[in-house]
């Protein structure tokens, strides 16, 4: 039995370390969870059901570090000042072995994180671990591993169901056959939002004269706070509505609620900001996505995460499209609403593996390992 403290700040992180740690202690392991207790991770540690988690504002609230066999800590990035970082650096002295499992695809890039040369890194794909190796060239390349990300496991599981999840949505909401179903997935980032929504409008006005379209706007709940106004996205919602041409419908409430995971599937084309991690999630269904790289988005990139065109794995070998500005959305849009290219795209579909159970032998391989 081995002993290891899992470190969360932010929900993305806690809920990545709430599936290890179920996972961890069925196999007959020890798990201890310790949540910065100004973030979201203690609401979500509290109702996990594995124990009760130890709260603290620093790293230094907590004094038991070397007991464990093994440290796992959240890529978090929100918090401020972030008691993850704060770990890692005390732990990094102490040589106990630090695990640092993926949550979203640009964590590693962020300040806090991209200075941090040490430790055993977790790689949702082969882009992925690329891109942190980069980013931390001065660390052996073996400390990072492609295991995947555990959130992402239930995706899977709808691949088999894809048609049938597809027919139903188009039954429920009164979709036709003829008409092409186009999904977008907001920024949540103020000052990408507006050049974001100018190019997706104008593709899917262009489109929308050629192909009978249903267009679904999903945006981003943080916008409400990027433009300190609760009603933002509703009043914004209103205005899509009222902007929309009569070729166009828009479909602001759909039909049951469905999950996101449901929405990707049931599209034809998925635009994604360029940071969306529901990108991702459908790149990983199998669905045509195109990537909105404006003149702000490219420059947030390159100057706040140092990261080189064309950024995203998936855009690089091919698996998703990237729009620069109105002109290529256009383009690109149309191109992904060819039948003919569809099932080219669909035909080189390679379904993820599984990664709960690789990111936890991964963990037992580095709690393991002799302390240096």
């Amino acid at each position: 039995m081995k002993k290891f403290l899992f470190v969360s700040a932010d929900g993305g992180s806690a809920n990545v370390h709430l599936a290890l740690a179920r996972e961890m202690i069925r196999r007959g392991h020890n798990v201890q969870l310790l949540a910065d207790s100004r973030g979201q991770a203690t609401n979500i540690f509290a109702k996990g059901g594995v124990g009760n988690p130890f709260l603290a504002r620093s790293a230094s609230d907590f004094y038991s570090y070397s007991k464990f066999d093994a440290i796992s800590v959240g890529l978090d990035v929100q918090a401020n000042p972030n008691l993850c970082r704060e770990v890692a650096d005390v732990v990094s002295t102490m040589k106990i072995p630090l695990f640092f499992p993926a949550d979203n695809y640009f964590n590693h890039a962020f300040p806090m994180w991209r200075e941090v040369g040490y430790g055993n890194w977790c790689a949702i794909n082969e882009g992925h671990a690329d891109a942190i190796r980069k980013m931390h060239p001065s660390m052996d390349s073996r400390a990072v591993k492609v295991v995947g990300q555990p959130l992402f496991d239930g995706l899977l599981e709808l691949l088999p169901q894809r048609e049938e999840i597809r027919l139903t949505f188009r039954k429920d909401n009164g979709i036709s056959e003829e008409e092409k179903i186009v999904l977008w997935w907001s920024h949540g980032i103020r000052d990408l939002y507006a050049e974001d929504c100018e190019m997706v409008l104008k593709a899917v006005t262009e489109v929308s004269e050629i192909h009978p379209l249903v267009f679904i706007p999903r945006l981003h709940p943080a916008l409400n706070t990027s433009f300190d106004n609760p009603d933002f996205c509703k009043n914004e919602m209103g205005r899509i509505r009222k902007w929309a041409p009569r070729t166009l419908r828009v479909l602001s409430k759909v039909h049951g609620a469905p999950s996101s995971e449901v929405l990707n599937i049931a599209a034809d084309a998925v635009f994604a900001g360029s940071l969306s991690v529901e990108g991702l999630k459908a790149v990983l269904l199998g669905n045509v996505v195109i990537r909105n790289f404006g003149g702000r988005g490219r420059k947030y990139f390159e100057k706040e995460l140092l990261q080189k065109w064309p950024y995203w794995g998936d855009v690089a070998d091919g698996r998703s499209l990237c729009a620069r500005d109105g002109e290529e959305a256009i383009a690109e849009l149309s191109r992904t609403l060819d039948d003919e290219w569809g099932r080219e795209l669909e035909s080189r579909f390679i379904p993820p593996q599984k990664s709960l159970g690789r990111v936890c032998d991964y963990l037992e391989e580095v709690a393991s390992k002799p302390r240096s």
